[in-house]
């Protein structure tokens, strides 16, 4: 058994154990996925996994695959979570990948897509609009505003395309008729908490900030507010400011 998680279908339905059994061979896994369906605590087990791809191949590939786990159904949830979306070099090539996912999932199903914002990283972004600006970005791809390279606890660059107003359009292009998509903060641009009280004050901050977004479109400032975001897609509307 190499994974097991809580999947959570549209509000409202039955909550799933998903689970994954790869009997496949290292070679195969890049292309074939295998599934397994269990039956735990008389509730009904559906099986799914996930699927092995390639950077280089084509976004649709990855959609292709999915579907073949899912013997061809689409997906009733379909999330990026602290998003490989913001790791993918190129405007173009992220619009493909939100186009591939939206495809992939139903159009009563939703989306949730986490993702860092312009809160986060505020003095490389600086940098590297400097750096976009002057033609100085050297071999890094950055191409638009948001793009950053940063450094990784082993000293490795790795490049990280944080997300302001891009996203409302990514989420505007993948959402049809009937359904509705909007964006909610996750956390407020702190320092990494030391105390459970700094957790909760950052939760606060969250909770009143979101408030005051709640049910319009968020422009540039709005985005600065927040260090992590969620944007969802789903065929019921956003839920009411709390009381």
């Amino acid at each position: 058994m190499i994974a097991k998680a809580l999947l959570l279908p549209p509000r409202g339905s039955e909550v799933f154990m998903i689970m994954e059994n790869d009997p496949q061979p290292a070679a195969a896994r890049a292309a074939w996925p295998a599934t397994a369906t269990v039956t735990a605590a008389a509730i009904c087990c559906t099986g799914v996994v996930f699927i092995h791809g390639h950077e280089d191949q084509h976004p649709s590939v990855m959609r292709r695959l999915a579907r073949t786990a899912s013997e061809g159904e689409k997906y009733l949830l379909t999330t990026s979570w602290y998003s490989g979306l913001g790791h993918i070099p190129g405007e173009s090539l992220r619009r493909e990948y939100f186009r591939q996912l939206g495809k992939l999932t139903s159009w009563r199903g939703e989306m949730v897509m986490s993702m860092s914002a312009t809160g986060d990283l505020p003095e490389l972004q600086r940098e590297f609009s400097e750096r976009l600006a002057s033609g100085t970005s050297d071999e890094f791809p950055i191409q638009a505003p948001g793009d950053v390279v940063y450094e990784t606890e082993l000293g490795q660059s790795n490049f990280c395309h944080v997300f302001g107003t891009d996203l409302n359009d990514h989420m505007r292009a993948v959402t049809g008729w009937g359904q509705h998509w909007w964006v909610e903060g996750i956390r407020c641009p702190d320092e990494e908490f030391a105390t459970r009280e700094a957790e909760r004050a950052n939760y606060r901050c969250v909770l009143e900030a979101n408030d005051r977004k709640r049910d319009r479109i968020w422009d540039a400032a709005d985005y600065r507010e927040f260090h992590t975001v969620a944007a969802f897609r789903s065929p019921l509307a956003s839920p009411p400011p709390r009381c």
